[in-house]
C-alpha cells in the first residue's frame, strides 16, 4: 500500500513537471548568473521572441532594456517613461533622443532628433541592434515671457516716479 501511494505521488509530480533538477522552466533574458542591484533590467518581449539589449541613459528610466527585435525606437522611448513632465508655465523643455552604436570599435551617433519629431515620424528611426545606447536628454530653459503683471509693475513704478518729480517741482 505504501509503495502504491509513493508511485501515485511520483506520477502526479511527474505530470505537474516537478520531477527534479532536469525539469526547469524556460529562462528568459540573458543576464543569467549576474546579480544586478540598483539598475533596472527590464524585459519587454514575448516568450520565445528574439531580443536585443539596449542601454537607456538620461532623464527617463535609466537601465538595461531587453526588447523584442522588432521593437522600434518610439516604443522603447515610451517603455523607458519618456521624460518627467516639466512645469509648462515656467519652463520650456527640449527633449533630444540620440542612439549610439558600436561601429569599428567606437560608439557613434546613428540617430539624433528632438523627441517630438521622433514620435511624429516613427518610420524614420533606425532598427535597434544589440548593444545600442539610447540617450534621452532634456534641456530646460525658463520661459522669457512678458506678462501683464510685469507690465503693470513697470507702469506703476513709472507713474510713481512721474508723481514724485511733479511734487518735487512744486516745492
Amino acid at each position: 500500500m505504501k509503495n502504491a501511494a509513493r508511485i501515485w505521488v511520483l506520477v502526479l509530480l511527474g505530470m505537474a513537471g516537478l520531477q527534479g533538477p532536469e525539469a526547469r522552466a524556460q529562462e528568459f533574458g540573458r543576464i543569467g548568473d549576474y546579480e544586478i542591484q540598483g539598475v533596472p533590467y527590464v524585459v519587454f518581449a514575448k516568450v520565445g521572441e528574439p531580443t536585443v539589449q539596449v542601454y537607456v541613459v538620461g532623464t527617463a528610466g535609466t537601465g538595461l532594456y531587453e526588447v523584442g527585435a522588432s521593437t522600434d525606437l518610439v516604443r522603447l522611448f515610451t517603455f523607458a517613461g519618456g521624460t518627467v513632465p516639466a512645469n509648462t508655465r515656467t519652463v520650456r523643455r527640449e527633449v533630444t533622443v540620440r542612439v549610439y552604436r558600436l561601429q569599428g570599435g567606437v560608439r557613434q551617433v546613428v540617430y539624433e532628433a528632438p523627441a517630438l519629431e521622433m514620435i511624429s515620424q516613427p518610420g524614420g528611426t533606425p532598427a535597434l541592434q544589440d548593444g545600442d545606447v539610447m540617450v534621452i536628454e532634456a534641456v530646460e530653459e525658463p520661459k522669457q515671457r512678458f506678462t501683464w503683471r510685469e507690465g503693470l509693475q513697470i507702469l506703476t513704478s513709472a507713474a510713481s516716479i512721474v508723481l514724485l518729480i511733479d511734487r518735487l517741482r512744486r516745492l
